[in-house]
């Protein structure tokens, strides 16, 4: 990925928290929505900028326990059907509600699927 290809996505991902957000804050929005934002099942942007001597994006979220590709390493690469079935459901409810909202994931992969077991 060149710097443009990487500059351009972050800038996307940086839209499409603060849409998330803007959405959960809007009055009328669906309560699901407001819940999973509350309960950190949506990442919160907390701050993003540039840093001019490191010529560098950041952004800020809360830590999550580990990713799918993760978690799946750390089971030896086998997973419970239930956790299968499980992880899968949840995905695909985010997603309907990321789609509801007409937003779109276009990197989709087990590195970008955030697990946290405080909550869920």
């Amino acid at each position: 990925m060149n710097n443009e290809e990487a500059t351009r996505q972050f800038e996307n991902e940086i839209e499409v928290m603060k849409t998330i957000k803007k959405i959960a804050g809007v009055r009328g929005t669906p309560l699901l929505l407001f819940y999973l934002y509350l309960a950190n099942l949506f990442p919160k942007l907390l701050a993003h900028g540039y840093l001019e001597d490191k010529h560098l994006n950041y952004l800020v979220m809360p830590k999550f326990d580990l990713d799918l590709e993760r978690l799946f390493v750390l089971h030896k690469r086998k997973l419970k059907l239930e956790t299968v079935v499980t992880v899968g459901l949840q995905l695909l409810e985010r997603l309907e509600i990321m789609h509801n909202c007409s937003l779109i994931h276009n990197d989709l992969k087990p590195q970008n699927i955030m697990a946290s077991f405080k909550s869920n």
